[in-house]
């Protein structure tokens, strides 16, 4: 009987020894099951990928402030009651993890679309999507993937789109 406890003890020994000479630790062992288990989310590639259609990424032009309007726009410099509940309407969606689109659009005196912002929300990841025809004739569009939508109080109080795939800083909702 002795010799049996003996055996048992002595692989137990060896198991330890093999362990511990590949540099494992029981706690290491421990941690690396935590971490795969916290990683189990697809990367942000693989989540960009399979992100869906999307409702638009390009601006239609011309686009005038009654078209906007038409289509439910939210136009900053006129805000109404009705736009300023759409967009509650959408932060509480992104809250939910409910699917949304949302897009501003700024306008010229001469009501000429010159910056048209989408933010579309599928539940895991906001896409923004902005598009810039400046006065210059300049044109830019920006895109990007954010994980949140978050209350921050840097670089100014406001709410910020974070943890952007393109953006190393925060973006501005």
């Amino acid at each position: 009987m002795k010799t049996k406890h003996l055996y048992i003890i002595g692989g137990f020994l060896l198991i330890a020894v093999l362990f511990f000479s590949q540099g494992g630790s029981l706690l290491s062992m421990l941690g690396e099951t935590k971490q795969a288990s916290a990683d189990s989310k697809p990367s942000m590639e693989v989540r960009i990928k399979e992100f869906g259609k999307k409702e638009t990424n390009q601006a239609p032009t011309p686009y005038t402030r009654a078209e906007s309007l038409e289509n439910g726009d939210i136009t900053p410099s006129k805000i109404t009651k009705e736009q300023r509940e759409r967009i509650n309407t959408f932060l509480e969606n992104v809250k939910k993890g409910k699917p949304d689109f949302l897009r501003f659009a700024q306008f010229t005196h001469l009501d000429k679309a010159f910056i048209i912002t989408e933010y579309q929300y599928n539940g895991d990841l906001i896409y923004y999507f902005q598009d810039q025809r400046l006065k210059t004739g300049k044109h830019e569009v920006t895109e990007d993937y954010c994980r949140n939508l978050e209350e921050k109080t840097k670089p100014w109080k406001g709410k910020f789109l974070t943890q952007c795939y393109k953006s190393k800083g925060v973006i501005e909702f």
